[in-house]
């Protein structure tokens, strides 16, 4: 415990500042240092795909809650007219749709930065489509990427890991600086399969499943926001 007449010294000031540098510069090398070139404070724009889905809205959600500008967020979705609270408050708001890849460019157009949220549909089409997505973003000027993937994807044998994998290896290979967040299954299903439990009045579970370590959505968004924007942030509280 510190004694009731303790005064930070010159030489703890000091000694906290340069901690504080040294945390930042450890986070910019990690995430690469071309991502970091310019302003954030006024010209660092981060994507968010998907941001009318369950992830995206709460990633939007938690972004807002640490801070970030409105005005730095470009809302990528395919039904842009559910963001409309978000737009009001300045942030942009636009129409892309993977299936359709001319929307694409001028939906990352300015961004810097960009949350990728993979798609649950496309079936044979959602790696192609993926893929799609990150050139155009790449095009735009998107210097770095986080992609929610699927968890273990090192020695996951799973069909769902296929798509996510090929994404995966695109990604690396596209001269972006790339964070790969590696989801796993989402737990809000859960609360869906228990009510139709409770509703059929018995529990059926296949005697094979494989074990899965659970996850809810609002972790997952927790987790990714602060890998792809520590720039907005620091920036946002160093203005303060």
């Amino acid at each position: 415990m510190r004694p009731d007449n303790y005064r930070p010294t010159n030489r703890s000031h000091h000694l906290v500042g340069r901690l504080l540098l040294l945390w930042a510069a450890v986070i910019i090398t990690a995430a690469g240092p071309a991502v970091f070139a310019q302003d954030a404070r006024n010209h660092d724009k981060l994507i968010i795909s998907g941001a009318s889905g369950h992830l995206g809205g709460l990633a939007v959600a938690e972004l807002l809650r640490r801070g970030v500008d409105p005005h730095n967020l470009i809302l990528v979705s395919r039904t842009p007219g559910k963001l409309d609270k978000y737009a009001r408050l300045g942030a942009s708001v636009r129409f892309g749709d993977f299936s359709k890849p001319e929307s694409l460019p001028a939906a990352y157009a300015g961004g810097t930065r960009m949350l990728l949220i993979s798609i649950s549909s496309g079936g044979a089409n959602r790696a192609a489509w993926q893929e799609r997505a990150i050139d155009a973003a790449k095009h735009a000027g998107v210097k770095q990427i986080a992609y929610t993937s699927f968890v273990n994807m090192d020695h996951n044998t799973s069909p769902i890991a296929h798509d996510h994998r090929l994404t995966e290896e695109y990604l690396k290979k596209s001269g972006v600086a790339w964070t790969m967040l590696r989801n796993s299954i989402y737990m809000d299903g859960l609360v869906e399969r228990a009510a139709r439990m409770v509703q059929e009045g018995r529990a059926v579970i296949p005697p094979h499943e494989t074990r899965i370590g659970y996850v809810t959505r609002a972790d997952c968004a927790a987790a990714a926001v602060p890998l792809f924007a520590e720039a907005a942030l620091l920036a946002r509280h160093a203005a303060r």
